[in-house]
């Protein structure tokens, strides 16, 4: 009898256990990302430097082919999950001489973990890529905004 009630006790535990954690699951939010790329960079006022983002990687979603200036088209992404994210660039410098921007080649970054929270207060999310500062070298760094 009482090995009963611990099995009893033990299938309801894991009952409670089961629903808790699919539970949390499906209570993740969805958001709408998209990147927008402003990968310039100027010396007194005058162009030197842009990237235009050939792929970026946020785990399994791929947004591709946005321009400087540019914004992507919006992918869903969940809260609460930890998303890898990788960036290839195409780096374009400004010719003085032919006014005109050539291309220098491609290069790829791990930009690290981005994860977003429940507690946004849109439902749109926006990456914004911008170029460093001489102390990153000049690489893609990004800020994460909410969106109306």
């Amino acid at each position: 009898m009482l090995c009963n009630v611990k099995m009893l006790l033990l299938i309801v535990l894991m009952g409670i256990l089961t629903t808790s954690c699919q539970k949390d699951e499906k209570e993740k939010s969805v958001y709408q990302l998209r990147i927008q790329n402003e990968m310039n960079l100027d010396l007194l006022g005058l162009p030197i430097m842009k990237y235009n983002i050939v792929e970026c990687k946020l785990g399994d979603l791929t947004f591709s082919d946005i321009a400087y200036g540019e914004y992507s088209n919006r992918l869903s992404i969940k809260s609460s999950t930890d998303y890898n994210c990788t960036v290839k660039i195409e780096v374009f410098n400004y010719n003085v001489d032919a006014f005109s921007w050539e291309s220098s080649g491609y290069e790829t970054y791990d930009m690290g973990t981005i994860s977003w929270v429940d507690d946004e207060d849109y439902t749109n999310l926006k990456l914004k890529f911008e170029i460093g500062d001489l102390l990153q070298g000049y690489k893609p760094v990004y800020t994460k905004y909410a969106e109306q």
